[in-house]
């Protein structure tokens, strides 16, 4: 992940707030859960994901490694839904 990177080489991203737009489809293995995790606790990074929905299942793997995860159906159809989405992440942000 290029902002973990961009976290651990820079003292001035401690307690960053990485928003990650995703379909939430993927594999996490358990060592990357230990090792995110881990490096979330060391830098007090946040993960914000916003789910470009296509599933119930792909919130699943989500929910193992993000703090927030905002749903939208579809972000032509459902603008709405992702200005929402917007106004949340960024408030918390």
């Amino acid at each position: 992940m290029e902002a973990r990177q961009i976290v651990e080489a820079s003292r001035r991203f401690e307690r960053a707030d990485d928003v990650f737009v995703t379909d939430g489809l993927c594999r996490v293995t358990p060592e990357f859960l230990a090792e995110f995790e881990a490096f979330k606790k060391r830098t007090g990074t946040r993960v914000f994901a916003v789910l470009v929905d296509v599933g119930s299942s792909a919130e699943v793997s989500v929910r193992r490694w993000a703090d927030q995860v905002h749903r939208v159906v579809d972000l032509a159809r459902d603008a709405q839904a992702a200005q929402d989405a917007a106004v949340v992440v960024f408030r918390a942000v």
